[in-house]
């Protein structure tokens, strides 16, 4: 599955926090609502208007580049913690188990490992399979699981740059 990530604008996230669809997007929206949830689009508004860093707090349209529809979003949490962000992502259900979201999230972590970070990190419910598949394919390790802020057990899933680095040299080294 081919999509694309495009930030999402701080008008969109108003009104997203506010739980009302962008005027401009509400024709490209897929059946079931314009991700992300107000929660998350509220913090990215936040993060901002704190004056946090807008590359950590950017939010995206998940696009599907068949139809150009927004299918999910994804984005960053904050801004990195001893080289590690934490990610989030989710897509509209009736895009679910397509790919999407491994699609979305190599483009996520590679925009991560570009800017230097080693880690990063996805909290995922734990019946929430379809996301635990799409780390995995990824090559995210699970950590653990603890309570998030709103009192849920997430389980922690971690990738590592270093991890990726090694295996594209492996592969070179294997080519000679």
């Amino acid at each position: 599955m081919t999509v694309s990530l495009q930030q999402i604008s701080l008008h969109d996230l108003n009104d997203l926090a506010e739980s009302r669809t962008p005027a401009a997007q509400q024709s490209r929206a897929i059946e079931g609502g314009l991700p992300p949830p107000p929660l998350v689009a509220a913090r990215a508004v936040q993060h901002l208007a704190a004056g946090k860093c807008g590359h950590w707090c950017a939010t995206f349209y998940v696009v599907r580049a068949s139809d150009h529809k927004i299918v999910g979003s994804c984005g960053f949490k904050g801004e990195p913690v001893a080289g590690r962000v934490g990610i989030g992502y989710g897509m509209a259900p009736a895009c679910r188990g397509q790919g999407i979201a491994t699609a979305a999230v190599k483009l996520l972590v590679q925009l991560a490992f570009e800017q230097g970070v080693r880690q990063v990190m996805a909290e995922i419910l734990p019946d929430n399979i379809t996301s635990a598949q799409a780390a995995e394919k990824l090559e995210f390790k699970r950590l653990g699981a603890r309570l998030d802020e709103a009192g849920e057990w997430v389980a922690e899933w971690v990738v590592e740059r270093v991890a990726q680095v090694d295996k594209v040299e492996l592969h070179r080294l294997q080519n000679q």
